[in-house]
Order: C-alpha cells, then sequence, then structure tokens
C-alpha cells in the first residue's frame, strides 16, 4: 500500500488522500488532530490499483494532522500541515 498527501488545497479547503492497492478490500480512513482525537473516521471499499478520497478540512484550524489508512492486518499514516 502506497498513501500519497498532495499538498494541502487551501482554496477548496481539502485534502486529496491518494493510495494504491495491490486488491480489493475494506479500509477505515481516519483524520487525526495533534492530541489524537479522531475528528473523522470512514470506512470505504478500495479498489485495485489508484484511490482517491476527498478530506474536507474548511472547518478546521491551522496546525498538524495526520491521516490513517487501516485494516485488520494494516496501517499507515501520514502526516499533514494545514497553515
Amino acid at each position: 500500500m502506497c498513501l500519497n498527501l498532495p499538498p494541502f488545497q487551501d482554496d477548496l479547503g481539502l485534502i486529496n488522500v491518494v493510495f494504491t492497492s495491490t486488491i480489493k478490500e475494506n479500509y477505515t480512513i481516519q483524520l487525526i488532530d495533534g492530541v489524537g482525537k479522531v475528528l473523522f473516521d470512514r470506512d470505504i471499499e478500495v479498489q485495485e490499483g489508484e484511490n482517491s478520497v476527498k478530506l474536507n478540512m474548511e472547518n478546521t484550524t491551522k496546525g498538524i494532522y495526520f491521516v490513517k489508512l487501516k485494516n485488520e492486518k494494516f496501517s499507515i499514516t501520514r502526516k499533514v500541515i494545514i497553515p
């Protein structure tokens, strides 16, 4: 699994989470703030190949956040900074 976070698009208020999977599988995607509070938690069905999920950051304050993609066997976390 490869998880990429292109730069935050301030004009749209979005984070576009892009990842690649080798199999079709169910995952959970989470947005976590700097103190560990889960702000967003959604189950998604991942397709084989490239996938994309947009997270709306319009109502969040500036700071450091973490995007986590996980299932029963796997977890990957990336940091994102909202300027």
